[in-house]
């Protein structure tokens, strides 16, 4: 479950939830919930840019976002900037992933045992 820091008193899982509190959902993210981990932060649409100023704005929000008041510019600027955080971490892990792969190939393992 996506965990979430709720912006104001909020009725979520049959239960009233004042504003502040930390709450596990699974269900699509209101603009009441601040994402806390990357699982709170959904998908960004093919075609974000097509939306509505205040679909793009909802967007935003639910990607993190915690300006109380938001131009469509800003929320536009939100999500440009989340994409590309998603990008960077995405090329960040496969280069981790590459490296550990290469510390576990035979060829490297043998090389390794001599230099011992």
């Amino acid at each position: 479950m996506a965990r979430y820091r709720l912006l104001e008193k909020t009725f979520i899982n049959n239960a009233l939830h004042d504003a502040g509190a930390i709450v596990e959902y699974d269900g699509q993210p209101g603009s009441t919930l601040q994402p806390l981990d990357v699982k709170g932060k959904g998908d960004i649409p093919d075609g974000w840019q097509d939306q509505t100023g205040a679909q793009r704005i909802a967007l935003a929000r639910s990607l993190g976002a915690k300006k109380e008041r938001m131009s469509v510019g800003e929320a536009d600027a939100w999500i440009s900037n989340e994409i590309e955080n998603r990008a960077a971490s995405k090329d960040a892990k496969a280069t981790d992933e590459s490296a550990a792969d290469d510390l576990h190939h035979p060829a490297l393992q043998k090389s390794s045992a001599k230099n011992k």
